[in-house]
């Protein structure tokens, strides 16, 4: 590939230290939204849907209560796990669209408000929600048949959000292209995903250190530590983005010549 990977990530880093007030915002707010909608899903309908109660609830006898204790199990892991799905979707949507809406603006219109911001997120969450449904569920049934094709479908799949909103195509165009961009250039997406795993754990351990103290605080360390977090994505879809643009770029320059 043509495109200077060196020169991408600089580009990629520079672009974020000059946006970093824009991103820092961004970032606080999202982590704000999303740790409010987990504390009303988990702690508030989810908890009281599934108290242990409920699972033994009108059973006199002894087996009945042994066999729906069980049942309900069963059916409370299989709910559980589509939740689960479906929550890490929503956030990552939520996550994902509002810092690729950023990204987009700033890149367009060179400068952006919060409410312009606010306005694109809304607009792709839906269909960027669908998007990470269906990414999580491939990876998911990727790792339990084995955990190699698991990971390897996330890298496959790391572009779609990108392509989503860069291209303005439906979902499946996304994903297809997703794949068959990632596969040609798998070692720039296994680096770059590296590279984010590495700076999201250096990130993590460093803020749990300086921020021991605040354990207690929950709300206000959990803030804390999803705004931190969320450099590491933004850093990671920002080179996505510029890695992108660059390969459409290319991609029309050679049909048209």
């Amino acid at each position: 590939m043509s495109v200077q990977k060196t020169q991408l990530f600089k580009d990629s880093f520079y672009f974020f230290r000059t946006n970093f007030q824009i991103f820092l915002i961004v970032s606080v707010l999202t982590s704000s939204v999303i740790i409010e909608l987990h504390d009303y899903i988990i702690l508030k309908l989810i908890s009281d849907t599934y108290h242990d109660s409920y699972f033994v609830e009108n059973n006199s006898n002894f087996t009945e209560i042994i066999d729906t204790f069980f049942f309900k199990k069963k059916l409370q892991f299989i709910i559980i796990f589509m939740l689960k799905i479906a929550l890490r979707s929503l956030y990552n949507a939520i996550l994902i669209g509002t810092i690729l809406s950023t990204i987009y603006l700033v890149c367009k219109e060179k400068c952006c408000s919060f409410f312009s911001v606010a306005e694109k997120s809304i607009s792709i969450l839906l269909p960027l929600f669908i998007l990470q449904v269906l990414n999580n569920m491939l990876t998911e049934l990727g790792t339990i048949l084995c955990v190699l094709p698991g990971i390897i479908l996330q890298l496959l799949l790391l572009l779609s959000p990108v392509i989503l909103l860069h291209s303005k195509k439906n979902i499946l165009y996304s994903i297809k292209n997703s794949i068959i961009i990632s596969k040609d250039h798998i070692f720039f997406i296994f680096f770059t995903n590296f590279l984010f795993s590495s700076t999201k754990k250096c990130i993590s351990l460093l803020v749990s250190t300086l921020l021991s103290d605040f354990n207690n605080s929950n709300n206000i360390y959990l803030l804390i530590t999803h705004s931190a977090n969320n450099f590491a994505y933004i850093v990671l879809y920002i080179i996505l983005y510029r890695f992108y643009s660059l390969e459409t770029s290319e991609t029309k320059s050679k049909k048209n010549n």
